[in-house]
C-alpha cells in the first residue's frame, strides 16, 4: 500500500483544477444571469438598448464554451483522483 504522501501530488493537482473550474463557473453562472436578465425584458416588451439583444445572445455562446471546457477539466480531475484511488488500492512494496 502506498503511502499518503505519495497521493499528495495528485490530489494537489485535483483540489487545484477543481478551484479553479468553480472560480469559472460561478463567473459564467453571473454573466449568464446578466445575459438572461437582458434577454427576459426583451421578451417582456422592455425597451433595451440597441444591440444589446446581440451581445447577450453572443454572451451566451462565450458561456456555453467556458462550460465546455470546465467539463473537460472536470474530466481530467476525475483522472487524477483515480489515479490516487489506484495508488491507495496498490500492495505494498516489499
Amino acid at each position: 500500500m502506498t503511502t499518503p504522501s505519495e497521493h499528495a501530488p495528485l490530489l494537489s493537482d485535483a483540489k487545484q483544477k477543481t478551484e479553479k473550474v468553480e472560480g469559472d463557473l460561478a463567473l459564467a453562472a453571473a454573466e449568464l444571469h446578466l445575459s438572461n436578465v437582458v434577454i427576459a425584458k426583451s421578451i417582456s416588451g422592455e425597451v433595451v438598448e440597441p444591440g444589446i439583444i446581440d451581445r447577450a445572445l453572443e454572451q451566451n455562446t462565450i458561456i456555453e464554451k467556458k462550460v465546455a471546457v470546465a467539463t473537460e477539466e472536470l474530466k481530467e480531475v476525475t483522472q487524477l483522483l483515480s489515479e490516487a484511488e489506484a495508488k491507495l488500492k496498490e500492495p505494498p512494496a516489499a
